[in-house]
Order: structure tokens, then sequence, then C-alpha cells
């Protein structure tokens, strides 16, 4: 098995399965990003995060990405949503990442 396949069936076992408990959430998600985007949240790619991340670090990386996405537009570069996507991926990688490292190291104090 290559480590990309143990990657990808890692993500599959801790990825938690949404229900309709979850649809505020993803509605609250879409309606942020209409707000802060000229283009449309993939829906899939919105799922995709809130099965793999907690609702807080999802939420935390849209606000930072339209901060990203604010200050290019003020640039004038264009953005387009693939590097929107891929900017709020890895701000949702490194928040979680950040945040398990400092439940490791200070067992959950804020």
């Amino acid at each position: 098995m290559t480590n990309a396949e143990r990657r990808h069936l890692k993500r599959r076992e801790t990825s938690r399965i949404l229900t309709t408990e979850n649809v505020l959430f993803l509605r609250k998600i879409l309606a942020l990003w209409e707000t802060n985007f000229h283009f449309k949240l993939n829906q899939a790619q919105l799922v995709t995060w809130v099965q793999n991340y907690p609702d807080d670090v999802v939420e935390r990386a849209v606000v930072i990405t339209s901060g990203w996405f604010e200050r290019m537009s003020e640039r004038g570069e264009a953005v387009n949503s693939s590097s929107a996507y891929c900017y709020a991926s890895a701000v949702m990688r490194n928040v979680a990442a950040a945040q398990k490292t400092a439940d490791n190291l200070l067992g959950g104090a804020e």
C-alpha cells in the first residue's frame, strides 16, 4: 500500500457521517461564502470539508480565506474558485494540526 493510499484510508476512517443535523451549519457556511466571494462554493467541496474537519475549523478557515481573497482582490490579483478551495483546505489542515498539537501539549487548555 502506498503512502497516498494509507492517507486516503485513514481519512475515510476518520470522516464523520453527515446527517440532517448538519444542514443548518452547511447552510451557514454556504451563506458566509456567498457573502464573501463572487463565485459559489461547490457543495461537494463543502461536504468534504465538513466530513473531515470540526465545524469551528471549517468556519474559521472560510473567514480566513475571505480575508485572503479580499487582500488579493485589493492587489488586483484574480482568484478563481480552485485557488480559494486550495487556500481554505490548507488553512483547515493547519488549524486542525495546531489544535491537535495544543491539545497534546496543553491537555485541551485554552
